[in-house]
């Protein structure tokens, strides 16, 4: 069960901040919303860093400091 309270913590933070993203493209002197598109994406780099310390690469950008090839190997994010 823990993969998928690990998987929801991102995908929480990813629409969170893309959410942020799009209001600030119409909004751009929000300092509110540029603050609290700041801290989501702290947020999600945070629970990016522990769904892959955990569970293995989320995306091909983890694979940069991989000591093997294992992506494959693993389940993928949508199974």
């Amino acid at each position: 069960m823990r993969y998928e309270d690990d998987l929801r913590c991102v995908n929480e933070w990813s629409f969170l901040a893309d959410d942020l993203r799009l209001y600030l493209d119409t909004h751009p002197g929000d300092a509110h919303a540029f603050a609290a598109l700041k801290n989501a994406l702290y947020e999600r780099r945070a629970a990016v860093d522990a769904f892959e310390k955990a569970h293995g690469a989320l995306t091909a950008d983890a694979m940069a400091g991989a000591q093997t090839y294992d992506w494959v190997e693993r389940p993928f994010p949508f199974e």
